[in-house]
């Protein structure tokens, strides 16, 4: 079946190319519009788009892109499940809802920001997307995820903190309180975590903010030497070294315990 345009709404689409933008004067996507078009690499809509019809996109396995509106008014359900290699999303301002299996089998997604205008998550939206690594959503947000994901977006807001912080002076006091709580709950757990994702403004982030306990450091090297997070060694390395000169100089706020004579290098 050819492409079906009705008025401004997309209702169906059959021309085989990898690339597909969509002319400026749709507003609609029906539900399945696109679905099954495997040969799409790349697809861009126009920001006039306001509504996205259930499983949309569903099965546009090879789609690697898509860009989306800033704004919409409504998506529907599934509409992004098994692409499978969509590799990141960014959503709208105006989703409200992600729910079951939307982002199912995106089994090549690895960074999603999710809009403030968000107020549900199911538990199985990012079903089988083994690979979410960085998940930018405002930290108050952070508890609608399923619980397996959020100590990815709090990694993923202490790294966006620290680089803003780093270029603009802003400290993100509010942001920053509820993520020390994280941290704070098992700081050995999220700073383990920024070593597997050799995530260093995210360390640096902890480590500046003085969450994670002395006590902790050399074994935190010895993890980040082991995985060859070189860069990341060198930092913890260089934290438990300010550590041991505070407490020589009577200064130190921490118990610093195991770190006077302990070098991962030596």
């Amino acid at each position: 079946m050819p492409s079906l345009i009705i008025g401004r709404k997309m209702v169906s689409y059959d021309i085989a190319v990898p690339v597909v933008e969509l002319p400026d004067y749709i507003e609609e996507i029906s539900a399945k519009a696109f679905y099954g078009k495997g040969y799409i690499i790349e697809l861009i809509l126009p920001e006039g788009i306001r509504a996205i019809g259930d499983n949309a996109f569903q099965d546009c396995y090879a789609m690697k892109r898509l860009v989306l509106p800033r704004e919409l008014d409504e998506m529907g359900q599934q509409v992004f499940l098994q692409c499978r290699s969509l590799e990141s999303v960014d959503l709208p301002e105006g989703v409200r809802e992600l729910g079951p299996l939307m982002f199912g089998s995106c089994t090549s997604l690895r960074e999603i920001r999710i809009p403030a205008t968000v107020c549900s998550i199911d538990e199985n939206a990012f079903s089988g997307a083994s690979k979410l690594r960085r998940i930018h959503i405002s930290t108050d947000h952070i508890g609608l995820l399923p619980e397996k994901y959020r100590s990815t977006a709090a990694l993923t807001a202490m790294s966006d903190l620290w680089e803003k912080k780093e270029l603009s002076g802003d400290s993100g006091s509010g942001a920053s309180e509820l993520l020390d709580g994280i941290v704070r709950e098992d700081p050995e757990a999220m700073a383990t975590m920024a070593i597997e994702e050799r995530d260093k403004p995210a360390l640096v982030y902890m480590l500046d903010r003085k969450l994670i306990p002395g006590s902790l450091l050399p074994e935190l090297t010895e993890k980040a030497v082991a995985s060859r997070a070189t860069e990341l060694a060198a930092v913890l390395l260089e934290a438990a070294n300010i550590m041991r000169e505070d407490e020589t100089s009577g200064d130190a706020a921490g118990d610093g315990t195991g770190a006077e004579d302990w070098d991962p290098f030596a």
